[in-house]
C-alpha cells in the first residue's frame, strides 16, 4: 500500500462526513480504487485498513462484503496468540506499515477498531434518511455506541 492509498481512504470518509451523496462519481471511483487493494497480509497497513473499512462499510453492497471478510480473516489470522501474557491478543507492529511509528498499541487499536467499524458507526448514508435525533450521536444509546 502506501501513503497515497491511506490518504485516499482518509480523504473518501472525509467526503462522505461532509456530505457528498453516495453515487457521486468521487466516492464510487474512490471505492473502486479501495477494492483494487483490498486488504492483503502481503501489506499488513492496518492505519488503511481502519480507514478503508469505514469508508466501504458506509458504502455498503458486495464491495463492503469482500473487503470485511478480507479484513476479518487476516486480522484473525494474524493475532498474537501463545506468545506471552502481555502479547497475547495483539498485533505485532513489527508486520505493520505504521508499526514503528505507533508500536504495539496504535497496531492493535486500529485492528480492533476496523473489527468493530460496524458495531460503532451508524452508516453515513442510512443516517441521511434518519430524523435529526437519530443521528445527532451525543450521548444517544439507540444509535449503536454513542455515534461518530
Amino acid at each position: 500500500m502506501g501513503s497515497s492509498t491511506t490518504m485516499t481512504a482518509v480523504g473518501l470518509l472525509g467526503r462522505q462526513y461532509l456530505g457528498t451523496p453516495r453515487d457521486s462519481a468521487m466516492l464510487t471511483g474512490g471505492m473502486n480504487y479501495l477494492m483494487k487493494h483490498v486488504p492483503d497480509e502481503s501489506v499488513f497497513d492496518s492505519y488503511y485498513w481502519y480507514y478503508g473499512t469505514q469508508v466501504l462499510h458506509n458504502m455498503s453492497g458486495e464491495e463492503w462484503d469482500s473487503w470485511i471478510r478480507a479484513t476479518r480473516e487476516i486480522l484473525g489470522r494474524t493475532q498474537v496468540r501463545n506468545v506471552d501474557r502481555c502479547a497475547n491478543g495483539s498485533w505485532d507492529p513489527a508486520k505493520d506499515t505504521w508499526g514503528l511509528h505507533g508500536g504495539r498499541l496504535v497496531t492493535t487499536s486500529l485492528a480492533t477498531l476496523a473489527l468493530e467499524t460496524y458495531y460503532r458507526y451508524l452508516l453515513v448514508f442510512e443516517a441521511e434518511a434518519a430524523s435529526p435525533r437519530e443521528t445527532t450521536g451525543m450521548g444517544n444509546s439507540s444509535n449503536r455506541g454513542g455515534g461518530r
